[in-house]
């Protein structure tokens, strides 16, 4: 079993560009695409499509006559994915194989230069008023551009590479033409060369140079661009890319690159793929300091004038320095506050996207769609820990992880939206330290116990709307309802805990997709309606009193080690399994995919909390 990857140089005649979507010089139209390093590139989507038009063309004259030169339609699928034309009213993910990276520029660039086009109107024969157009043109006709790129893919043996590799070059080598204007000469393709593919092998019976009891670390650098999408509405066709990595997109990625090796269970990743449901993996967080995993900004940071103060020691309202503080919602800018929690600023680069029609070379009408991605630069990783709490056999533990470890050495391949890969590094569990440190067991037993979430968590749902009686969460919920449905989720989770107040923001999660993907068939034909997800976003804090100081450390030790539990109401109400191996299947906020992730007592609390001198309760004010 290996990872493979395919070097790739496809050779041009200039002139040849692609456009870029973002703005270029002043007077230009059009602009040449360059990367966030300044190099001009071609983009891998442009390359993976052209790749699926030809194979596409040559299958239509050549059938199934030539199975190792050219896919049939479902090899094709297998290889590229399916779009959402080819999979219409279907929920479950048919992600693509292969992963085609950009193209950048391998010979030097020449001075730029432009080009100008007129459009005629085809009434009178003149040029058509305003419709000069001024493009960017760094390559002359007498130019030959080289730009390198690769493929890359996991192949079980040495003969399924070489069958992928004679695929790509008779694909590749029928393109004629890449980029825009190829209409009028444009990106004319000279020659396609495809190297000597490089294997890495994969060993899961190789033991690692560390002990496993403690789990995994994992560093992630990214080796590209990627988009993890935001929530977005239909009618908006930008996909914003989020700046962490979540634990369920890590553990999607593990899955696929488990079925795309064959793995069934018997093969020698089969204990790793029997208990995948059992680990769990944290988000990944990005960092600039090495090996520091920031913090999510706790709800009870407020700003008053220019100073920065957390309140959640502080049950009631007051002034802090006469001044009236302001939570995040109303700040202006939190740079300051995530730069001292160890956030990194991180650039982003706006890449827009059509499906094209292959009989006219034109766009589709109404399949415009941009992404909003996030840059990796040269200093940034992405942190995340993998543990394996659940599987109590120590002889099973150190198996799954052992296997995980060889996995990770071919990277990540296929995250988020773009399906982009990565490398990683794997430490020992332990080698990563959070920016802010939570207090250890003694500490506890001084109340009050400050729980805050390092990630969102499912412990809300909106019971009491199903029964008529209007009493359930909706968006017109108030302080006090709120209140009372949090006391009753934590009192779910621990009878030792009593809430006292909290601070905490809420978002709902849903849509067509996580319905029928999750939600369809929980429940009976009577109560099927649909409700979204209501999670408590990472940074609220909860402040408790503690009414056993025993029992309360075991529940908080266990949470710190594996993740909050949904409370039962909320299990019943959505449908979710009680058991902790199936959730994954009716829902995906759970533990194992890195939500409900808690720090207790952080350090921040009290640090930057206000001294009593500067502070004034209203009711004083007030009277």
């Amino acid at each position: 079993m290996f990872r493979v990857d395919i070097p790739v140089t496809i050779h041009l005649r200039g002139p040849f560009i692609t456009q870029s979507t973002v703005p270029g010089s002043y007077g230009l139209d059009t602009a040449a695409a360059r990367d966030s390093r300044g190099r001009l590139y071609i983009p891998g989507t442009l390359v993976a499509g052209k790749l699926r038009e030809s194979w596409e063309e040559l299958h239509s004259v050549m059938g199934n006559s030539m199975p190792y030169r050219v896919p049939d339609k479902k090899m094709l699928h297998e290889l590229l994915g399916k779009g959402s034309q080819d999979d219409q009213g279907s929920f479950s993910p048919f992600p693509k194989r292969l992963h085609v990276s950009d193209f950048v520029l391998a010979s030097p660039e020449p001075a730029s230069s432009v080009r100008y086009r007129i459009e005629v109107d085809q009434a009178r024969g003149a040029v058509k008023k305003g419709a000069l157009v001024v493009i960017e043109s760094p390559f002359s006709p007498s130019d030959r551009p080289s730009f390198s790129g690769r493929v890359t893919f996991l192949a079980k043996s040495e003969e399924y590479s070489d069958k992928i590799k004679g695929l790509i070059q008779t694909g590749l080598s029928f393109i004629e033409d890449m980029g825009a204007f190829s209409s009028v000469g444009f990106g004319h393709v000279e020659d396609v060369k495809v190297g000597r593919p490089v294997f890495q092998p994969l060993w899961p019976e190789k033991p690692p140079v560390f002990d496993l009891s403690s789990g995994l670390d994992l560093a992630i650098l990214p080796d590209g661009p990627f988009c993890i999408a935001r929530r977005h509405t239909r009618e908006n066709n930008l996909f914003v890319s989020e700046e962490i990595i979540p634990g369920n997109v890590i553990i999607g990625a593990i899955s696929r690159m488990l079925h795309q090796l064959g793995e069934d269970g018997t093969g020698s990743f089969g204990s790793l793929f029997k208990n995948l449901s059992r680990l769990r993996v944290l988000h990944a967080l990005p960092s600039k300091n090495c090996y520091e995993r920031p913090s999510a900004l706790p709800l009870s940071l407020v700003k008053a004038g220019n100073n920065l103060f957390d309140v959640a020691l502080m049950e009631q309202p007051c002034l802090i320095d006469g001044k009236v503080p302001a939570f995040e919602v109303d700040w202006k800018d939190n740079t300051d506050a995530r730069k001292g929690l160890g956030w990194p600023e991180l650039e982003r680069e706006l890449r827009v996207r059509t499906a094209i029609d292959p009989d006219t070379g034109r766009s589709q009408e109404e399949r415009l769609f941009a992404y909003e991605m996030v840059v990796p630069d040269q200093e940034a990783v992405w942190l995340s820990r993998v543990d394996a709490n659940r599987i109590k056999e120590p002889e099973l533990r150190e198996e799954v992880l052992r296997e995980l470890f060889a996995l990770l050495s071919a990277g990540l391949l296929g995250l988020g939206k773009t399906k982009a890969t990565a490398r990683v590094k794997v430490h020992k569990g332990g080698t990563i330290q959070d920016t802010e440190g939570t207090c250890n067991q003694g500490q506890i037993q001084d109340a009050p116990v400050v729980i805050t979430l390092k990630s969102p968590a499912l412990l809300l749902c909106p019971e009491g709307l199903l029964d008529g009686k209007d009493n359930g969460l909706d968006e017109t919920a108030t302080h006090r309802e709120l209140f009372s449905a949090y006391k009753r989720a934590w009192k779910e989770l621990s009878k030792e805990l009593e809430l006292d107040y909290f601070y905490a923001s809420q978002r709902l999660s849903g849509g067509n997709y996580q319905y029928h993907r999750f939600m369809k068939d929980a429940g009976t034909e009577e109560d099927k309606l649909y409700y979204p997800w209501i999670l408590t976003e990472a940074g609220s804090v909860f402040v408790f009193s503690i009414t056993n100081t025993e029992e309360a450390e075991g529940k908080i030790e266990s949470w710190l080690e594996n993740g909050l539990p949904i409370p039962e109401t909320v299990r019943g109400f959505y449908g979710i399994s009680s058991k902790e191996d199936e959730q994954w299947k009716s829902c995906p906020f759970i533990a194992q995919n890195g939500f409900g992730e808690i720090g207790v007592n952080m350090e921040i609390h009290w640090r930057l909390s206000p001294p009593e001198e500067r502070v004034q309760p209203i009711m004083m004010e007030i009277g």
